[in-house]
């Protein structure tokens, strides 16, 4: 640092040594001397002086470089304010601002004037994108050199105008884009003319022509030959028409290809009478068919066969079914499926079934245990054993399967089925399919005659599906 010479050079003020006064006061003293106004620090970028400062203000706001002053956000730092101002300010190039204000004084030679004077400016440009200009149309008019005609100016170029305007009558038979007046309109209309792509309105004027001359002008005719005129003409020839799509049912007009396609169109006849034809796959309700051959088809309207006469007395399958007493549900059982089944212990009320057709897939236990539904009178229910170990099927608590003991199961092999009748509401009949049984004892009987005074069947089986 310029200026600054070090004080301790007997190394009195460094680690480990105990530090006195007086050294320490002349190292003080050798740094305010070093920062005197006459003799400090510079900061002139020289040797010892420091880097010269670029970047001034409270938050550093204002930078300077070699050519320019700037601040750091741009908008943001007056030079000067309404009451601390700058004596003079001198600018060699050019001054850019984007609203000047002034007292007195003059730009380009021209003197500055408050808003309350007035100036008259010559050869001068007013750039009306950043100036409001404020004239009424008498003023503008004043000030223009090369408009045409008088009164207010006109802007638009398809003005709205008003009152009365007026404009040069042009000479007969002019055919140009000048305008024209109503002098010029009511000479022409009294004038004999050729008519041209031109318009006549009829409800005015009176026409006369020939059809033949009418067919020439007319251009979105469709057909050809004389005009028609009458909303029910009386047509001669081959007149013809679009053909209506198949099915069509409006006002339009039929021709004979419409006609020839529909007729072999199958169609549903309601009280018709019909004199010997074929018909194929007809839908008929009701009327008569005299000496008619009718192949296939459906026919609706007729008085049902009675059950006595060997029919059903309905025309419907529910009616059917209630007449014949085939209500399923109330008269014939409602089957339904449980397909997967877990098998529980083997305890009577494990393995619930709920449905008719019952498929056990899953038997954990050896044996697993089932229970049939509640018995119902001529209710049927089928086991199904799909598993890998045998099932007992239990009865409902204090119900009995066959002449077995009340709550006694009946074994179902793997791979076997069991169907069961019930014949009370405690009695299963069954099962009609036998489940399997290691030993069944015989004591009495007779085989086709054969009598049979005892022994035993060993790993019968019966009935596997």
């Amino acid at each position: 640092m310029a200026g600054y010479i070090r004080q301790d050079i007997a190394n009195e003020i460094e680690n480990g040594q105990v530090i006195k006064a007086p050294p320490l006061d002349a190292e003080f003293n050798a740094l305010v001397a070093a920062f005197s106004a006459a003799s400090g620090h510079r900061h002139n970028g020289t040797t010892g002086e420091g880097a010269p400062i670029t970047v001034v203000g409270p938050s550093q706001n204002v930078s300077v470089s070699t050519n320019s002053v700037t601040p750091s956000l741009t908008n943001t730092i007056d030079i000067g304010t309404s009451l601390l101002k700058f004596k003079d300010v001198w600018a060699a190039g050019t001054v850019d601002t984007g609203v000047l204000t002034a007292g007195a004084g003059s730009v380009g030679g021209s003197p500055i004037t408050t808003a309350a004077n007035t100036q008259t400016l010559t050869g001068k440009t007013i750039n009306l994108a950043n100036n409001t200009l404020v004239a009424t149309s008498a003023q503008l008019a004043a000030a223009l050199t090369d408009e045409t005609g008088t009164g207010a100016v006109v802007f638009a170029t398809s003005p709205a105008l008003a009152g009365t305007p007026t404009a040069p009558t042009a000479i007969a038979d002019t055919n140009t884009t000048q305008l024209a007046t109503t002098a010029h309109v009511f000479a022409e209309r009294s004038n004999p003319a050729v008519l041209t792509s031109k318009t006549v309105n009829l409800s005015n004027n009176t026409l006369v022509a020939t059809s033949a001359q009418l067919a020439a002008a007319v251009t979105d005719e469709t057909g050809s030959g004389a005009l028609v005129f009458a909303t029910s003409p009386a047509l001669a020839g081959v007149p013809t028409a679009p053909t209506a799509v198949a099915d069509t049912n409006t006002a339009q007009v039929a021709t004979t290809a419409h006609v020839f396609a529909e007729r072999t169109n199958a169609a549903t006849l309601v009280n018709k009478t019909l004199s010997s034809p074929t018909i194929n796959t007809p839908a008929i309700t009701g009327g008569t068919i005299g000496g008619a051959a009718i192949s296939g088809g459906s026919v609706t309207g007729i008085t049902d066969l009675a059950v006595g006469d060997g029919g059903t007395g309905a025309s419907t399958a529910s009616d059917a079914r209630a007449n014949l007493g085939l209500i399923v549900g109330t008269n014939v059982q409602a089957q339904t499926t449980n397909a997967n089944i877990t098998a529980g212990t083997d305890l009577q009320g494990q393995g619930p079934l709920t449905a008719d057709h019952n498929i056990v897939n899953s038997t954990i236990n050896n044996p697993s245990g089932v229970t049939l539904p509640t018995a119902v009178a001529n209710r049927r229910v089928i086991v199904v054993n799909r598993g890998t170990n045998p099932v007992n099927i239990y009865p409902e608590l204090g119900a009995t399967i066959g002449n077995l003991a009340v709550n006694a199961p009946t074994l179902l092999r793997v791979n076997f089925a069991a169907e069961f009748v019930a014949s009370s509401a405690t009695q299963w009949e069954g099962p009609l399919y036998a489940p399997d049984q290691s030993s069944v004892n015989i004591t009495g009987g007779s085989i086709a005659n054969t009598a049979i005074t005892g022994g035993t069947i060993n790993n019968t089986g019966l009935a596997r599906l």
